[in-house]
């Protein structure tokens, strides 16, 4: 009887110190206001930038992986990696400025997604050619966005799918330089 009750509080004390853990490591609200809280005062603390926009919050298709497109004061834009807890909550994991146009792979619960984000400020991209490095082509529309988030499953026997090449084209589909 008496290893009975240690057993149950072992139990009972484990099992409150993973729950405070978890709730401190997934702690931001998901809503576009709370992860623009949180990366002010991110950045303002860490790196001395403020972030100006949010323009996406997004999670890739029904996983626990979010990610937000911004853009920062200075004018450069970024995005940011979350991890979402089962308390519904996200963790922050990497902040990145980002090109024009790039490409990122990410690990999900769900499988692996590609996701190319970038901006089409003067409108010129209609859409945009992916090759990668095994030769494989998708294509994406960006014709009536300024700022793009694009997300596709990628298939578990495809390794190394990061482009080599991004090839730009009009509404027209002429190539751009």
């Amino acid at each position: 009887m008496k290893k009975n009750k240690i057993l149950f509080w072992i139990i009972i004390i484990s099992i409150s110190v993973y729950l405070i853990i978890h709730f401190n490591k997934y702690k931001i609200d998901n809503s576009t206001g709370n992860v623009k809280l949180f990366l002010t005062e991110f950045t303002n603390e860490s790196a001395g930038e403020s972030i100006d926009k949010v323009f996406y919050l997004s999670r890739i298709a029904d996983s626990n992986t979010w990610l937000a497109q911004i853009q920062f004061e200075s004018g450069d834009y970024g995005f940011v990696h979350f991890k979402q807890g089962w308390n519904q909550k996200l963790q922050f994991i990497s902040l990145n400025k980002e090109p024009d146009v790039t490409y990122r792979e990410y690990k999900t619960n769900k499988g692996k997604y590609g996701v190319v984000l970038g901006q089409n400020l003067n409108g010129e991209i209609a859409k945009i050619k992916i090759t990668t490095v095994s030769n494989q082509e998708y294509f994406i529309d960006v014709s009536n966005e300024t700022v793009f988030m694009k997300f596709k499953k990628l298939t578990n026997n495809k390794q190394d799918m990061f482009p080599t090449k991004f090839t730009f084209y009009d509404n027209d589909n002429n190539l751009l330089d």
